[in-house]
């Protein structure tokens, strides 16, 4: 990215907006307050918005906005959805609504935001990717606790169908995001290389019973062109008892590795099958 790219970005993307949003605060919570109704037309002005945003990059671009594009109209709803719900007294009842319709628009552009990160190869994509997941895993954690409380005090209402609906939206965004990601690393990594355990690492750690258990994994070495690179694999821990942590090392596993950059490989977790075969 240049420096007259990421200049146009903070333009276009982040201070002209911030400012119209800012502009726009006092006169988007004084309707609010003034009509509840008029939340609905705000927020079907705000969605004509973002959709001409879309199409008028389709049209100078001359293809579909990416994930990203996307991601960004999603945040500029929500930060809509977030002025209006400033606006009004916390016991108003269009709060919680305004709060259901602002928390999908949260968990939508962190599952955008997680298939674009997923898609890249970079390490830093990876990192966000990763942190996305937690952020997903956390909130469905919330929200089965908060479902679990309503059906133990039977206090069961609207609002808690409303959240069993998003949290089994969250559970298959946490799940798709996982495969999307599984999906593209394998098909990048087309190519396959015979790779050979030099060590094998273990980490021990307590269990939920306080009892230890070790986590293994594998430390490989594979040869592309003349060239020796290095990755890692998990290991079954039934595969490390029974065959022994040392005479594991030395032992052929597939690697498989992206052709245009051999440095990114993947290995299947490593069981007494993958030998077998």
């Amino acid at each position: 990215m240049n420096g007259r790219t990421l200049l146009r970005i903070l333009i276009f993307y982040i201070a002209l907006p911030v400012c119209i949003l800012l502009l726009l605060r006092a006169p988007i919570g004084s309707a609010v307050l003034a009509d509840r109704l008029s939340s609905i037309w705000i927020l079907a002005a705000a969605l004509c918005a973002v959709g001409l945003n879309w199409l008028l990059y389709a049209r100078l671009y001359k293809k579909r906005p990416p994930l990203p594009v996307f991601a960004y109209g999603v945040l500029c709803l929500l930060a809509v959805i977030l002025l209006m719900q400033h606006a009004l007294p916390v016991d108003d009842p269009l709060v919680s609504s305004l709060a259901f319709v602002g928390g999908f628009l949260a968990l939508l552009f962190l599952y955008l935001f997680g298939v674009w990160c997923a898609s890249r190869s970079t390490r830093t994509a990876r990192v966000f990717t990763i942190i996305i997941q937690v952020i997903l895993g956390m909130v469905l954690c919330l929200m089965a606790l908060q479902i679990l409380r309503d059906l133990e005090s039977r206090r069961v209402t609207a609002d808690t169908w409303i959240t069993l609906v998003i949290f089994l939206l969250t559970l298959n965004a946490a799940g798709i995001l996982f495969y999307i990601r599984r999906t593209i690393r394998r098909r990048r990594t087309k190519a396959v290389a015979s790779g050979r355990i030099v060590q094998i690492i273990g980490v021990t750690g307590l269990d939920r019973d306080d009892d230890p258990f070790t986590r293994h994994r594998a430390r490989i070495q594979y040869t592309v062109n003349g060239e020796t690179y290095e990755t890692h694999a998990k290991i079954a821990g039934i595969t490390v008892r029974r065959i022994g942590r040392d005479k594991l090392v030395g032992w052929v596993v597939p690697v498989c590795y992206n052709p245009a950059n051999p440095a990114e490989a993947w290995v299947e977790r490593i069981n007494r099958h993958v030998f077998e075969g």
